[in-house]
């Protein structure tokens, strides 16, 4: 990449060379990697991304904590027909260059109700993370879902 972004929009026309695509990236820096010899590595790291297509502009959000605070990463106003997307495929990609991450996706879920998305942001965010299971302590557990008061 021409331009390295820890998160990269490529608009693809069918038309434009490799080299143009590559000079209208979008995208953003952001603190999402997680690596397990890193000490904020835990089983709570994780981060979220959301795009969210209104008409022809796709915009790209990141929740680099997962704390539901999404941030506007990438803006892209779309050169595509009016209902491009009813023939549109959704593809996850990662590239590590020369380091040894892993790239997880954990759940990819898509919605053409905004309604329907944002009934689903409110469960996510309200639904525990873990099940407290044989041997875990209350306290364990409760410092594990972020509910510890301490």
């Amino acid at each position: 990449l021409s331009q390295h972004r820890d998160v990269s929009v490529i608009v693809n026309d069918g038309e434009s060379s490799t080299e143009l695509m590559m000079d209208k990236l979008e995208g953003c820096d952001s603190n999402i990697r997680y690596h397990e010899d890193r000490a904020d590595f835990s089983v709570e790291s994780t981060s979220r991304a959301k795009v969210v297509v209104t008409g022809k502009r796709l915009v790209v959000q990141i929740d680099g904590k997962n704390s539901g605070e999404f941030k506007d990463c990438a803006v892209v106003d779309l050169p595509f027909a009016a209902d491009w997307a009813k023939s549109a495929h959704v593809g996850v990609t990662a590239s590590t260059g020369q380091l040894a991450d892993n790239h997880d996706v954990i759940s990819l879920t898509t919605f053409s109700d905004l309604v329907k998305h944002e009934q689903s942001e409110a469960l996510v965010l309200s639904t525990p993370s873990f099940e407290k299971g044989d041997g875990i302590s209350q306290e364990r557990f409760e410092r594990l879902e972020g509910t510890s008061p301490t």
